[in-house]
């Protein structure tokens, strides 16, 4: 029996420990959930996005070249050609592409690697994804 009285307290020591440990643990989770990201916790990768408008029908999108861009460092962007610019990304997660062949290009960050295209293409709207394994200093890509 002396056992049965044992477990009882050690399931009362744990209760206790657990009723003072989890809304303090609540709170540093609440605590960090509101802080807001920085600029650098949203800055992309740096290489290349490609760009695709909307999708058929069948699953397919079709490439639009004209938007896509590379993003060589923390201000520098290239087009497909190698012509390059200077681009700027709030903290609020807005791509400007400020000088350049797509100068006055806006894109709208949906993803750390996702750039929605504002405004839309002939087609409709763009989406540009990273695309991991491209040298973005290579015209063409």
């Amino acid at each position: 029996m002396a056992s049965i009285g044992g477990d009882s307290i050690a399931r009362q020591f744990v209760r206790e420990r657990l009723d003072f440990a989890i809304p303090g643990a609540l709170a540093v989770i609440s605590l960090i959930a509101a802080v807001p990201a920085t600029a650098a916790e949203l800055s992309p990768w740096r290489g290349v996005y490609e760009c695709w408008g909307p999708l058929h029908a069948d699953g397919t999108g079709r490439p639009e070249r004209a938007v896509e861009f590379a993003l060589l460092d923390d201000a520098v962007y290239a087009d497909r050609d190698g012509a390059r610019g200077r681009y700027k990304l709030t903290a609020s997660g807005m791509l400007t592409m400020m000088s350049g062949p797509l100068s006055g290009t806006r894109y709208r960050q949906t993803g750390g690697l996702t750039f929605k295209l504002v405004g839309a293409t002939e087609d409709g709207p763009a989406i540009c994804s990273f695309s991991p394994g491209k040298d973005a200093h290579a015209a063409g890509w």
